[in-house]
């Protein structure tokens, strides 16, 4: 019994200190589309803002329903023909996700490298929660996000 009890210990030992010093969750993806860079700048838009009509201005604060929640989607930073990044801010367990996509020109295609990260909010259970469930949730997200590019 005191073995079963010393392995229980060592085991929430090691779970709490990685859940404690996993600070961020980020994943990188790269894919070709034949879109260029504005109709894929839609697109991709396309996931958090369905009615899309025009490309947003840096800095604009858009309110937008993601997976359920009642989100802010902020542009940070647009630069025309190379790259646009973006954050989610309102998540329950998340300060921010933050999606930056980077186009450039190969041939007659585009190469699209997209990066997204996710920061827990300060506190045990979001730690907890980006240890477990971060991972997939960007894996997820990019697959998403970048499966609606077309192909060349």
């Amino acid at each position: 019994m005191i073995w079963f009890l010393r392995i229980l210990f060592i085991f929430l030992t090691v779970l709490g200190i990685s859940a404690i010093t996993k600070s961020n969750s980020e994943i990188v993806r790269s894919t070709t589309t034949s879109a260029k860079y504005e109709p894929a700048t839609k697109l991709l838009l396309q996931n958090y803002i369905p009615r899309l009509i025009r490309l947003p201005l840096p800095r604009e604060d858009i309110a937008v329903k993601y997976l359920g929640e009642d989100l802010h989607l902020i542009v940070e930073e647009v630069i025309p023909n190379e790259k646009i990044s973006w954050r989610l801010e309102g998540f329950q367990n998340y300060l921010h996700l933050r999606e930056e996509y980077k186009f450039q020109t190969v041939e007659n295609n585009v190469q699209v490298e997209a990066r997204a990260e996710l920061i827990p909010k300060p506190g045990f259970v979001s730690r907890f929660i980006l240890l477990f469930f971060g991972d997939s949730t960007l894996s997820g997200l990019l697959d998403k996000s970048l499966n609606s590019l077309p192909k060349p």
